[in-house]
């Protein structure tokens, strides 16, 4: 059936985050055992886009030629990335003082003795795009890491330094995902058979040569019946 998908495109500290979500699911809160997520609208709420198959979006910035790029053509660039690595050798050293005060007293006195401000997130899992965080970042995966109440090490990404504590850690539960794993296999069986069913549908509709004789079989009936 056709549906309506929400995108929003997301940019921070030289990096593109494009938000989808199903527009019906904007607002509301959707849970799995203890986990918990909202479809905040101001991170997916944005424009709409129709199809009965599926959603695409495609935009083009810029066309280069392969090959060794020119100096001049990349100067402005490795400017940049030169001035960002160096910004976050500074941050990595701010860090580890952050790091440092805070195993003398807690994360929240460090931080604001330094003039930053702890940021809280979550719950997440580890496939989850968290907005300060990103999706699948070093960030994400040291927060699964680092033991309970106990603040890390600087965490260097691609954009920024990070200096996390776990709160709460909730582990997997087996027993419960064995549970549901007949009906999540059924599922994904069936989502898998739909796939193949549609494309081999598309396929033959758009290979398949069609001689429509309907015409041909109704005269021939007419005349029988006369």
């Amino acid at each position: 059936m056709p549906g309506q998908v929400s995108i929003k495109t997301h940019r921070a500290q030289g990096q593109v985050v494009v938000a989808m979500c199903d527009a019906e699911l904007l607002g509301r809160k959707l849970k799995d055992g203890k986990l918990q997520i909202t479809v905040n609208e101001g991170f997916y709420g944005g424009d709409l886009f129709d199809d009965e198959q599926g959603y695409y979006l495609v935009r083009l910035d810029s066309l280069l030629e392969g090959g060794v790029q020119p100096l001049s053509a990349v100067e402005n660039d490795v400017r940049e990335a030169v001035a960002r690595e160096q910004a976050l050798d500074s941050l990595v050293v701010r860090a580890r003082s952050l790091t440092d005060a805070a195993a003398r007293s807690t994360l929240e006195a460090a931080a604001a003795a330094q003039g930053v401000k702890v940021q809280k997130e979550g719950p997440f899992a580890r496939s989850t795009t968290v907005a300060s965080l990103g999706f699948v970042s070093e960030a994400i995966g040291a927060a699964f890491s680092v033991p309970p109440g106990t603040v890390s090490a600087p965490i260097r990404t691609d954009a920024a330094v990070y200096v996390l504590r776990t709160d709460r850690r909730v582990n997997a539960d087996r027993k419960a995902w064995e549970v549901q794993l007949a009906a999540q296999r059924t599922q994904v069986t069936r989502g898998m058979r739909d796939q193949r069913i549609r494309l081999f549908m598309e396929g033959l509709r758009k290979t398949a040569k069609i001689d429509d004789r309907r015409k041909d079989i109704q005269a021939s009936q007419r005349r029988a019946v006369s």
